[in-house]
């Protein structure tokens, strides 16, 4: 925690020390400080929603957004790798996973573009997988089940935008993933399911801020959650912007103007999934429900390579909160402890120019 902190202490530093005269005249630094105690302050809430709206390492609804934002990604690939970092337990002995690799691929397609509606489909594909250490795997039935396996995301989701006027808006997300250790591309078994929907009321005071708030509902294997959030848009200059999403993530931006930016801060993160793990004592398959949740704290860069086509390439320290591991069959809970570490990703992705947005510009001034 203590590393965590000093990376929020670094970027407020090297925010204000950069810009103080522009910070004094448009920015408070009081309401600044206080989206870092929204952000912070509300740990076991955000851990609830961040799986609903966190994908792809940005918070997924249509919104207009402000001048000089981070681009929308309609089409993605991306690789992650964190490597050598531990599982461990009072009654398991600790086991060391060498690498966490994810590959991870998205579409999403317009399918009505009007200047008063908007509706476009999605689509993604996930594979995860833990390798950990020959000597470890059998310290667990959980290890040895997914020692070396796929785990599976495979999604769709449907996107609505409609302007109310000129300077509110409503957007809705609905949809439907399957995470899990399934076998073959995808499945429709319910128990890897998890149904979605997000809905948002915005409000555009100008081309630089924006705020609004909404409300989600999901509905997994796990549990059932409704739950309000807001988020604050904000362009400061050409160089300097926040983007907030509450309380699931805080970022500083710093755009450049040969179309590249930095984004950095912290942002929570969970995953959880669906597991067939067989039962070394009675030779049948159990079922259970894995979920892990922590703090990233990331530096982003992003750079528009030619037209649509960009770049991403991230790198930032995790801190878990928890890994929760439930065997549906006795209904037993185990907590890990996973160790935090760093972690790095590289992708392409396409985001076209602002004229021909079809999600992030809901309407025109």
């Amino acid at each position: 925690m203590k590393i965590y902190i000093r990376l929020i202490r670094f970027a407020i530093t090297s925010f204000v020390l950069k810009n103080n005269a522009q910070i004094k005249k448009k920015l408070n630094m009081k309401s600044f400080l206080a989206y870092f105690f929204l952000f912070i302050a509300h740990f076991s809430f955000a851990q609830e929603i961040s799986e609903t709206l966190i994908i792809d390492g940005e918070v997924n609804f249509c919104k207009p957004g402000v001048l000089n934002k981070s681009p929308g990604k309609g089409m993605l690939l991306d690789y992650r790798i964190q490597p050598n970092y531990t599982f461990k337990n009072d009654d398991i002995s600790t086991a060391k996973i060498e690498n966490n690799i994810r590959f991870n691929s998205k579409l999403k397609i317009p399918i009505i573009i009007k200047p008063g509606f908007k509706l476009l489909i999605g689509f993604r594909y996930m594979i995860e997988e833990f390798n950990f250490d020959a000597s470890d795997v059998g310290h667990s039935s959980l290890y040895a089940s997914i020692d070396g396996r796929d785990l599976k995301t495979t999604a769709a989701a449907i996107y609505i935008s409609k302007p109310l006027n000129d300077r509110l808006y409503t957007s809705f997300r609905f949809g439907v993933s399957y995470s899990g250790n399934y076998s073959g591309f995808s499945t429709g078994q319910d128990r890897y399911a998890t149904y979605r929907g997000v809905g948002v009321f915005g409000i555009k005071k100008s081309e630089n801020f924006e705020y609004g708030f909404g409300l989600m509902y999901s509905k997994s294997f796990r549990n059932l959650n409704v739950l309000p959030f807001g988020f604050l848009n904000r362009t400061y200059n050409d160089k300097w912007g926040i983007e907030f999403a509450i309380p699931l993530s805080f970022k500083v931006r710093r755009n450049f103007r040969n179309g590249s930016m930095l984004l950095f801060g912290p942002q929570f993160a969970s995953r959880s999934y669906s597991l067939d793990v067989q039962n070394m004592e009675e030779e049948k398959i159990d079922i259970f429900h894995l979920r892990r949740a922590g703090v990233e704290t990331t530096l982003t860069f992003k750079q528009r390579i030619k037209g649509w086509l960009w770049m991403e390439a991230n790198a930032g320290y995790a801190i878990n909160l928890k890994v929760d591991v439930d065997n549906t069959e006795t209904n037993v809970e185990t907590k890990l402890n996973q160790s935090n570490g760093v972690y790095g990703s590289i992708g392409i992705f396409l985001s076209p120019p602002m004229k021909n947005k079809v999600c992030e510009n809901t309407h025109q001034h």
